[in-house]
């Protein structure tokens, strides 16, 4: 667990998005529509890493100047995470995109998105940036024994 999450998921989604900017010299933005009591325990540091390899892989590969992460929550409990970059793009429809070994972070992205049960998107053209999308399902609500 980083320690950045120590201070919360938000927090450290903050300091992560504005500190990408500095690094590569561009505009980073997070716009959220959730809170942190609304984000389930079990999706913090998921969240947390597919936020960081997605920033790290439009920092490397995408020569973008604006990046936009959106974090949305809605009632249901579902999660939607956007990250999209104006930059370069690439051709999502090539085989193997997601398993090429200069994208090794996408594919690792999208193992954990799917251990969650959930789904990774990637919408891309080629000079028209890149957009990943990914939906995490509504955390399963414990059931108490006790009532049975």
């Amino acid at each position: 667990r980083p320690p950045e999450l120590d201070a919360g998921l938000l927090p450290a989604l903050r300091q992560q998005v504005a500190d990408f900017g500095e690094r590569y010299r561009l505009d980073a933005r997070l716009d959220v529509s959730a809170t942190a009591d609304s984000l389930p325990a079990s999706y913090q540091l998921p969240l947390f890493r597919i936020i960081q390899e997605g920033l790290h892989n439009a920092g490397l590969h995408a020569c973008a100047d604006s990046v936009l992460v959106h974090l949305r929550v809605d009632p249901s409990g579902s999660v939607a995470l956007s990250i999209r970059d104006n930059g370069r793009g690439l051709d999502p429809s090539l085989p193997g995109v997601a398993n090429h070994p200069g994208h090794f972070g996408l594919r690792h992205m999208r193992e954990r998105i799917l251990e969650l049960g959930g789904q990774l998107d990637i919408r891309s053209a080629v000079g028209q940036g890149t957009e990943l999308r990914i939906t995490l399902p509504p955390v399963a609500k414990e059931v108490d024994d006790a009532t049975g």
